[in-house]
């Protein structure tokens, strides 16, 4: 529970402080997700890591450079989706959703053994 306050608190002043998409804002709200996650609070952790996700999401689209724990981000939020029993094609397509502002397919990234996605012209 301690820990949960600490991550809470460090989160209150990366919102404070940092701009939206921030790879260390994304880090904590990760961080959360993963707590919340080894604590059994599934919906929260959902919550926490799929807005790391987007984040990263965001860094990404905007400077071009994929974050490397990105595919760590991605594979954690459909484990915490199979988790709670979602459907495995419906986690995919949340992916691929979420993944649209980068030109490819990170639910196929997230599997492959590649440092950056294909892309096409």
């Amino acid at each position: 529970m301690e820990a949960k306050l600490l991550v809470e608190r460090a989160l209150k002043i990366d919102r404070s402080s940092l701009v939206s998409g921030h790879p260390q804002l994304a880090s904590h709200l990760f961080n959360m997700g993963v707590l919340l996650k080894d604590m059994g609070s599934l919906c929260e952790a959902e919550a926490y890591v799929r807005e790391s996700l987007e984040h990263l999401i965001s860094f990404a689209s905007a400077t071009g450079h994929l974050p490397s724990e990105l595919r760590h981000v991605i594979s954690t939020y459909r484990s915490v989706r199979l988790a709670e029993k979602h459907d495995p094609n419906e986690i995919t397509l949340a992916i691929r959703e979420l993944g649209r502002p980068l030109g490819f397919d990170i639910s196929l990234w997230e599997f492959t053994d590649i440092k950056h996605p294909l892309y096409t012209a």
